[in-house]
């Protein structure tokens, strides 16, 4: 046990301290802040306001304070004939948040006072039949906008006041708006949010396998090419030097993943005032807990599936140079198994029969269950244990074939065995 404890400790600190791998991430996490603090930088530069006046408490009026641009959350009235709005009650009743005023001034008079920002936005009566709403669309393309709320009331409104003609009765006005609420039970894919956090934990799975296992397999090249190896062997079991090995760089993957999280979750909070508005990204990070143990379970067993295939597939070459040609089948199952998630998800085959088949098999389960846990409304518990049940067998049998690879392999030098050489010196072993 010891043995094994030090070989894990020196494989991640030898790799987490390694130049390549610490760049990697400085340039990614660097990548994941400016994307998030770019919707601040614009509000800066623009001259909006992040503090005070900017945010209002719900049913609150945003009211600059004197010496200031704008009342950011102004629209303004305009109705010369009394035709809808004689005065602003009703919109202030329906749409407390803003802080409504009648005027008397012109189009193009309201379209400049839009444009710099003195209001938010404006209402001209033409007459009954014909509004025009003048707006600034706001840098945050989530961002809420009044007017298809003010075309429902407007739509509403105006049949109101038809009934009313017809001597409705205001009671009867009122049942005439009441309509049936359809509650929806999505059996099916249609899941958009789901879809979405499926893809961003698909991804991250699929870099840190595929990185982390292609970093396995160089190291153990390297340290054969070296003939470090041979000295290794001899204080450790070649089993202990590979799980060591594989455990170790495992860890270093799981940091870097963890640590992109934390720097999104961080400049998030930071960057909150200016994206509290996208409500799409509110809901992306909505992510059930259950979500987070299912990728971890995935992880972890889609790591050390693939991990050491790679240590094996790594312990059979003597130059770095010839590594790429025996990888290549490992990296084409990850980067299928990746594909077939995410295609799946995209042009509607999630559903299939091949796709839950996809996520049984050992090879691309990682990848297809951990989407269908985000993007299926109600998926089976026995599916679910089902497949991390077969992945992680297959993770043990793959692993005792692994090793038993290695120990032959990484005392064999010169020419590249072939599969034939090895099945045979397998079955010998």
């Amino acid at each position: 046990m010891k043995q094994f404890a030090r070989v894990v400790s020196f494989s991640f600190l030898s790799q987490a301290r390694s130049k390549g791998m610490i760049i990697s991430t400085v340039i990614i996490c660097a990548i994941i802040a400016i994307g998030l603090c770019i919707p601040t930088a614009i509000s800066f530069f623009r001259g909006d306001e992040t503090e005070g006046p900017g945010i209002t408490e719900p049913g609150e009026p945003n009211v600059a304070e004197p010496g200031e641009p704008g009342e950011v959350n102004t629209v303004v009235v305009v109705d010369p004939a009394g035709i809808l709005f004689p005065d602003t009650d009703a919109l202030s009743e329906e749409f407390p948040e803003y802080l409504w005023k009648l005027e008397t001034i012109g189009q193009s008079a309201l379209e400049e006072k839009v444009q710099n920002g003195e209001i938010n936005s404006a209402l001209l009566i033409v007459d009954e039949m014909n509004v025009t709403y003048i707006y600034k669309t706001d840098i945050n393309m989530f961002a809420a906008n009044l007017a298809d709320a003010l075309q429902a009331y407007l739509i509403d409104r105006h049949r109101f006041a038809l009934l009313q003609e017809y001597n409705v009765s205001e009671e009867d006005a009122v049942r005439f708006f009441n309509v049936p609420v359809l509650e929806h039970i999505n059996m099916g894919m249609y899941n958009i949010v789901g879809q979405m956090q499926g893809f961003v934990f698909i991804f991250l799975l699929y870099v840190t396998i595929l990185g982390s296992g292609q970093m396995v397999a160089t190291s153990v090249a390297q340290e054969k090419s070296s003939r470090a190896m041979e000295i290794l062997i001899t204080t450790s079991r070649p089993e202990t030097l590979m799980f060591g090995k594989v455990t170790g760089i495992g860890l270093v993957g799981l940091l870097q993943t963890v640590l992109f999280i934390l720097t999104g979750v961080v400049f998030y909070l930071v960057n909150q005032r200016a994206l509290m508005s996208m409500e799409v990204l509110g809901e992306l990070l909505a992510i059930p807990v259950s979500t987070f143990i299912y990728a971890l379970i995935f992880f972890l067993g889609g790591y050390f599936f693939y991990a050491m295939l790679f240590a094996a597939v790594g312990s059979l070459v003597s130059r770095t140079e010839d590594l790429a040609s025996v990888q290549t089948p490992m990296t084409l199952f990850t980067i299928a198994g990746f594909i077939v998630a995410i295609y799946g998800q995209i042009y509607g085959f999630a559903d299939s029969l091949f796709y839950r088949i996809c996520s049984y098999i050992p090879l691309t389960a990682p990848y297809v269950m951990l989407a269908r846990i985000c993007s299926e409304t109600r998926i089976p518990g026995w599916e679910i244990a089902l497949s991390i049940a077969a992945l992680y067998l297959s993770m043990g049998f793959v692993g005792i074939l692994s090793a038993k690879i290695y120990r032959i392999g990484v005392l064999i030098y010169g020419k590249r065995p072939s599969f034939k050489e090895v099945f045979t010196a397998l079955r010998q072993a």
